[in-house]
């Protein structure tokens, strides 16, 4: 049937707009690839001469040394530094002035004026009912009547919450010190990212009851790079306009001791580096960038373009570089022992910009199933582990229970006979109710947003480099070393 004139005619010139549409299209992504092109080419040679510089000149000052990277900088270890510094007797010698700074910085000015700081009291790891420990405690008299305040810290740099943990930390708290400050308490639950408790730890009813702002806050270590999830609580109330960072900075420029305030720019350094997003260009590089652009105002968009795609960039780098990992992994294990003796998996997951959870496990067919509250990625089997908690920078190798369940059900159990036999196998790490045994990345290793051009690098030869061969070693090594200890002690009876 042939299509009427009138009709033939509107779809002639539909067609042609779209047509040439199309070829709008292609020009201007062509122009547009070229503008790039030309942007990095020409840029390029700039920074090449302020990375030459700025290495010439790390050779002699050592700017680019911070002694955190060398010393212990896990939860415990970074709760010690805080409250160190909150200790108004401790070595820094600055009395009150940074625990005033802090309640300042925090609006809890009342407790400036009515309460006596020099006499506060600073205990860490504080064991309260049901053997909970609040990492951070620090209680102070008040100057004219017998009450106390406690300010209580729950440092939540990596780990993850355990069941109803935040709650019986509150529920403590109200009981030994009320709900206002004639003796009141304030809980400040201090995250990497600025995100807030996990529903099993501060629950929804109990979540409820904190409408006074005072009780309860989330602090983060530098911005607020967590969003609270669509359906969720609204915890922005529960955040003040102040980071751990701004307070070590505040601290810095009143601190009147050079050699603490050293140690203060490190601290503050090392934080912000940590969690406050990628920091892979030194000051010199920066200010080239900046340089160029004001020479090239015309390439401010180009600019903008790259600084918003950057985020799905690295997390797609990220994502590739883990699967990478899997594959070598799986080739590797085909010429092991204990890749032939049983069936098995090799998985890894990535969540792209929520990146909270980022892993490649092992574990066998033949090790046994927990029943429970099980995680569902490892099919609710014990694994072989390698994790990053949050901004792909502190990753950790380790053994890791199912649950947090199986963890907290250790005396006279499997899982109490795997720590001690892992301990015994591969040395003092660190456990938890998530993991028997794990140790921390080797420091040139840990932090994959410093590390990403590299990583780019090696995706992009397709050969592997320095990145991918530690990583698929010291996995392997750890799955040849413990495979046969978890066999026995989680292998189906």
């Amino acid at each position: 049937m042939s299509i009427p004139n009138e009709q033939n005619e509107s779809f002639g010139g539909t067609a042609s707009f779209f047509s040439d549409l199309s070829d709008v299209f292609e020009k201007s992504q062509h122009e547009f690839q070229r503008s790039l092109d030309w942007f990095f080419g020409s840029l390029k040679p700039n920074l090449d001469a302020s990375r030459h510089i700025d290495n010439e000149l790390n050779r002699e000052l050592a700017h680019h040394f911070n002694f955190l990277d060398y010393l212990r900088d896990d939860e415990l270890g970074l709760s010690r530094i805080i409250a160190d510094l909150l200790n108004p007797n401790a070595k820094h010698g600055q009395g009150i002035k940074f625990l005033e700074i802090l309640l300042q910085e925090l609006e809890l000015k009342d407790l400036v004026t009515d309460f006596d700081l020099m006499r506060a009291i600073v205990t860490i790891e504080k064991t309260i009912e049901n053997d909970r420990r609040i990492d951070i405690y620090v209680r102070i008299p008040h100057r004219t009547s017998a009450e106390w305040y406690c300010l209580a810290i729950e440092n939540k740099p990596f780990a993850d919450d355990s069941e109803k943990q935040v709650e019986d930390y509150l529920c403590h708290l109200r009981s030994h010190f009320g709900r206002y400050v004639s003796g009141g308490h304030c809980l400040i639950y201090l995250s990497g990212d600025g995100h807030p408790p996990s529903n099993e730890s501060l629950g929804r009813f109990e979540r409820t009851k904190l409408l006074n702002k005072g009780e309860f806050l989330i602090l983060s270590y530098d911005g607020v790079h967590f969003h609270d999830a669509v359906g969720e609580e609204n915890f922005e109330g529960f955040r003040p306009n102040v980071t751990l960072v701004d307070w070590l900075g505040v601290c810095r420029r009143a601190c009147r001791a050079e050699k603490v305030r050293l140690f203060l720019r490190d601290v503050e350094n090392y934080c912000r580096n940590r969690f406050g997003g990628i920091s892979v260009a030194s000051n010199r590089e920066i200010e080239t960038v900046e340089k160029y652009l004001k020479e090239h105002p015309e390439n401010v968009n180009i600019a903008l373009t790259v600084f918003e795609a950057w985020p799905r960039i690295r997390y797609s780098i990220c994502e590739r570089f883990l699967e990478q990992l899997r594959e070598n992994v799986e080739r590797r294990l085909k010429n092991t022992e204990s890749g032939e003796s049983a069936g098995y998996e090799v998985q890894c997951m990535h969540l792209g910009a929520r990146g909270t959870e980022n892993r490649l496990w092992f574990c066998s067919d033949s090790w046994r199933v927990h029943s429970g509250d099980i995680a569902n990625d490892t099919g609710g089997r014990t694994a072989v582990m390698l994790e990053s908690y949050g901004s792909m920078s502190d990753w950790i190798l380790g053994v890791r229970s199912p649950s947090y369940e199986v963890g907290q059900k250790r005396v006279g159990t499997q899982r109490e006979e795997l720590e001690e036999r892992l301990t015994e196998l591969l040395g003092k790490g660190t456990r938890s109710d998530w993991w028997p045994w794990y140790r921390k990345i080797d420091v040139q290793y840990r932090d994959w947003n410093s590390r990403i051009g590299d990583i780019a690098k090696e995706l992009s030869v397709n050969q592997g480099g320095d990145m991918s061969s530690y990583f698929t070693r010291e996995f392997v090594e750890l799955i040849n070393k413990t495979f046969e200890v978890i066999q026995e002690v989680e292998g189906e009876r």
